[in-house]
């Protein structure tokens, strides 16, 4: 009896066992096939964007056409207000629907009163892919100009955006044309002679200007863009020298250097080095040679007769490697007052605190190099011609209402205030700028910041995305 009623508890401990198996099996089946089913969900809607977003595509390059045709005077965009195309995967689109088949459909619309295309697209998948009920859905709608348009298909889609000519974050004034790629980080304010020869990019929170002062591309940056001081080169440590002797020039300390007459300084094929606590240019410099002179100052003063510093004595202009490579000289300035140069200057300069003033109002001044300012003052007078020139100044504010220079290159700082003069166009953008000193320098973040803006890769971008 008591074994018959053992083997009634085992028969009922496998049966137990095998159900609460079965219900294990059947959850874990389940859980599988719902995580099965999400993971088909995901894919259908992921690949019904990705057909919303064809849908944009193809209704870009009908929009090429479209601008294209009325540059030739075949067509004019005014002639529609509205088209509507269908497709499915392995066809064309056509302007029949067919609610069964088509995977892909836009509308797209033109305003010729804004001139502003609006397209609207859906993606659909289909049971069966080609056929049969909606799986996903996904709509998205994109806007853009007819002005960007016009510019892609005169540059061309994607490459090298350029150099930048001019970057602030702060942009008080523009009353004169700028040739070249532009950033205005903060703010930017048209007056009636502004314009931009070029692409302009607009911080987050700039609004857009008029068209019209843009001739290239009008893009939003996702966020502002940021340009830093890289670190000043520590004192060098020198052997001290009682006389400089230009034609025989050794690295060294001096005390003094003070250049009263033309003096041709003898480099050689090397790199020359010096210190110096005060230095007084009073007189043309000329360096000879393959090599290339670093001067590392604590008090400079160019062009004046009497005094100490750069801000006391009778202005004289001087040439500072007037004829030379601006890579053969570079003058590390750490004192705190402002630097003046009137005359010539080709070579590289980096002022740790100190601000620069360029000419005067009645002289023509020309130079060439990078210069790096530290300070918060730049001040440009008079006329100033620069070849391939980097001005690099992100905290300094550039006043150029009175001044008619003529700026090749690069120019950095935190604002400007850009008016009329006689000349219309204040700064060009050029290809050939040597920024290899600029590279040189000892960057935080491991490299220089780059000084040129690329475009995208074609269309995206340049307008508006809207999930809808």
């Amino acid at each position: 009896m008591l074994l018959k009623n053992q083997k009634g508890i085992a028969l009922i401990s496998v049966l137990i066992i095998l159900t609460i198996t079965s219900l294990l099996g059947t959850t874990v089946w389940y859980a599988s096939s719902q995580e099965t089913l999400a993971s088909e969900r995901v894919e259908d809607q992921t690949q019904a964007f990705y057909f919303a977003q064809a849908g944009v595509e193809m209704a870009i390059s009908y929009i090429k056409y479209r601008c294209e045709a009325e540059m030739a005077g075949t067509l004019e965009l005014s002639s529609f207000n509205k088209i509507s195309y269908y497709r499915h995967l392995n066809g064309t689109f056509k302007e029949e629907q067919n609610t069964k088949t088509h995977n892909v459909e836009y509308d797209l619309s033109y305003n010729d009163q804004t001139e502003e295309f609006t397209i609207k697209s859906v993606g659909i998948v289909r049971k069966g892919q080609s056929s049969g009920a909606i799986q996903a859905q996904d709509d998205l709608e994109y806007g853009i100009t007819k002005g960007a348009i016009l510019s892609i298909i005169r540059r061309g889609s994607g490459g090298s955006g350029g150099p930048i000519a001019l970057f602030a974050n702060e942009i008080e004034r523009l009353h004169a044309t700028v040739i070249g790629n532009v950033v205005a980080n903060n703010s930017l304010n048209f007056w009636p002679q502004g314009e931009i020869d070029g692409d302009l990019y607009i911080g987050p929170n700039v609004n857009k200007p008029d068209e019209k002062k843009v001739s290239g591309l009008i893009n939003k940056l996702p966020s502002a863009m940021s340009f830093p001081l890289p670190e000043f080169p520590q004192k060098p440590e020198l052997e001290h020298r009682d006389y400089f002797i230009p034609n025989k020039i050794e690295n060294g300390f001096y005390d003094a250097i003070n250049i009263t007459e033309p003096t041709t300084i003898e480099v050689g094929n090397d790199v020359r080095r010096i210190y110096v606590n005060e230095l007084i240019i009073n007189n043309d410099i000329t360096i000879n040679g393959s090599g290339k002179l670093e001067v590392y100052a604590e008090n400079i003063s160019f062009g004046k007769e009497n005094g100490k510093g750069n801000g006391n004595g009778n202005s004289k202009k001087v040439s500072i490697n007037g004829t030379g490579d601006a890579n053969g000289f570079i003058l590390y300035y750490s004192g705190n007052e402002d630097l003046n140069i009137e005359g010539t200057f080709v070579g590289s300069l980096y002022t740790k605190t100190a601000g620069l003033s360029i000419g005067n109002e009645n002289s023509k001044d020309d130079i060439h190099g990078s210069f790096i300012i530290g300070g918060t003052n730049l001040n440009i007078k008079g006329d100033m011609d620069t070849k391939a020139s980097l001005i690099y100044a992100p905290y300094a504010n550039l006043d150029l209402n009175k001044a008619n220079p003529n700026i090749i290159g690069t120019v950095v700082v935190n604002s400007c205030s850009i008016g009329s003069g006689n000349k219309k166009n204040v700064i060009t953008s050029d290809d050939s700028l040597d920024i290899a000193f600029f590279n040189s320098l000892n960057w935080e973040s491991g490299q220089p910041p780059s000084l040129s803006m690329t475009q995208e890769e074609s269309w995206r971008g340049y307008g508006e995305w809207k999930k809808i």
